[in-house]
């Protein structure tokens, strides 16, 4: 019997009540969920995320063109607990780590009026990012590359 086929009440009974999810990201978005097919797989998942053995790449959308086109941001973050789910870059933050390089370039005419720097008639230009990360913090990428003036 696989482990995802395991009905609640088994779940429960091992303790297990998220069917064998190892991981969500941005849990109250559409965040990408890392689930395991077997209980085996489930417990050295569990293992290689707890000793960050896996890794973990992502393809963003920022405004602007990041210059450097490939570079490391080392920017600490800190998360407050007064607003929930807010991070930024400060001084006495947590050691943070983003490694990024730009794949691909794009410019739009702005004909709807779109974004705060820009009017209509304009025109804007987004990269597409890839980012891998060596340390997890709250909207890690998010928080760094709004830092370097290139939001998501």
């Amino acid at each position: 019997r696989h482990f995802w086929h395991a009905t609640e009440v088994e779940c429960a009974r091992r303790g297990d009540l998220n069917h064998g999810v190892v991981h969500r990201l941005d849990v109250e978005t559409s965040g990408p969920v890392l689930i395991a097919k077997s209980e085996r797989a489930f417990h050295t998942l569990k293992g290689q995320l707890f000793h960050q053995e896996l890794g973990k790449e992502y393809i963003c959308l920022v405004h602007g063109i990041p210059k450097p086109r490939k570079a490391v941001i080392n920017q600490p973050i800190v998360t407050h607990n007064t607003v929930p789910r807010f991070s930024e870059v400060r001084s006495d933050g947590r050691y943070s780590i983003t490694h990024y390089h730009v794949l691909q370039t794009y410019a739009k005419i702005n004909q709807e009026g779109f974004g705060k720097t820009s009017s209509k008639g304009d025109t804007i230009h987004f990269a597409l990012v890839h980012c891998t990360i060596e340390t997890g913090r709250t909207h890690q990428i998010r928080v760094h590359m709004d830092w370097l003036g290139h939001p998501l």
